[in-house]
């Protein structure tokens, strides 16, 4: 968990998320401090994965509806 993130959002979400890592550690999870890469990093790294993987998931509802998305298909930048 990296906590710098861990004190940024809405009260009640924050409040869930101390409560359910609570609940966690009396269950006998451990908590291990993390830190996140930097946001360029993260982004190069999903680009690179993440929308390839992303395509492969999906190919099978791509062909399911080529006239919808046919375009992206047959685009050489896209899917080359």
């Amino acid at each position: 968990m990296d906590r710098k993130l861990a004190g940024f959002g809405e009260p009640d979400l924050l409040n869930a998320f101390s409560r359910a890592l609570d609940q966690l550690t009396r269950l006998g999870a451990q908590l291990s401090d993390v830190t996140l890469p930097e946001q360029d990093l993260m982004l190069k790294t999903y680009y690179a994965t993440g929308n390839p993987e992303y395509t492969i998931a999906n190919s099978e509802l791509y062909r399911q509806h080529e006239q919808a998305v046919g375009w992206y298909l047959k685009h050489p930048t896209l899917n080359p």
